[in-house]
């Protein structure tokens, strides 16, 4: 199933090339084999919702564009909130166990007390 939330946000990205790097460059590319290139003329609305209807029926007839999809927009997202000398941390997937995310650490980092030996 497609999410819409989602959906709208990658075709108002895709329709109007307000966004850039590799990331969307990756995420472009994606949707335009998906639907094709965005129109390039009329209303912002209309090019828009072309893009956006074109992904709900490429997601209905392949359901593994939705996961793809998340993990670009992640990219995208990442990539553009980065300011130049910034640190951009990002998890995906499965996690198990503790997660760490810093820039810079000055002293210990303590998750917890230690296993006892016995």
């Amino acid at each position: 199933m497609s999410d819409p939330s989602l959906l709208s946000a990658v075709a108002a990205a895709v329709a109007t090339g307000l966004s850039s790097g590799p990331a969307f460059d990756v995420l472009s590319g994606v949707v335009r084999d998906a639907v094709g290139a965005p129109p390039a003329s009329g209303l912002l609305e209309d090019r828009i919702a072309a893009v956006y209807n074109g992904l709900l029926d490429a997601t209905a007839r392949d359901p593994e564009l939705v996961p793809r999809l998340t993990r670009l927009w992640d990219a995208v997202a990442a990539e553009s909130s980065a300011a130049p000398g910034a640190v951009s941390n990002t998890v995906t997937g499965n996690v198990s166990g503790a997660v760490v995310q810093a820039r810079d650490v000055h002293g210990g980092i303590n998750l917890g007390r230690p296993h006892s030996s016995g």
